[in-house]
């Protein structure tokens, strides 16, 4: 389908993990936008909601870098542009391209790297 062909993959690259001075299990997560669209990072809390304190939209070509502790959930999904907006005023459609989840820490001291790719499979 035409929607299919335009949302990005999302692929999962290296990873691992660092602990913080306390004890605490601490890891970073970084994730990198390589679509030709923009891709919105939602962490999902123990109740399964999304905070829009922790939404976090990145254009084309941008990364950003998140702490986080082993077991959090990030769902990455592509936003999609629409030439009109719908009843609620937004022209936005978007596709879950997949979540993340950190599980455990290593003593690399790595941090996890997600990188999104258009479906196409260029960067």
């Amino acid at each position: 389908s035409v929607l299919t062909n335009s949302v990005p993959k999302l692929c999962s690259v290296q990873y691992g993990y660092a602990d913080n001075r306390d004890g605490h299990q601490r890891t970073g997560i970084e994730f990198v936008n390589y679509c030709s669209s923009f891709v919105r990072i939602r962490w999902v809390d123990a109740d399964g909601i999304a905070r829009p304190s922790h939404i976090w939209t990145l254009a084309p070509g941008q990364d950003m870098f998140q702490s986080t502790t082993p077991g959090h959930v990030f769902v990455v999904s592509a936003v999609m542009q629409r030439g009109e907006d719908d009843l609620f005023g937004s022209n936005e459609d978007e596709a879950v391209l997949g979540a993340y989840r950190p599980k455990r820490s290593l003593s690399s001291g790595a941090n996890h790297c997600v990188q999104i790719h258009d479906g196409d499979g260029n960067t």
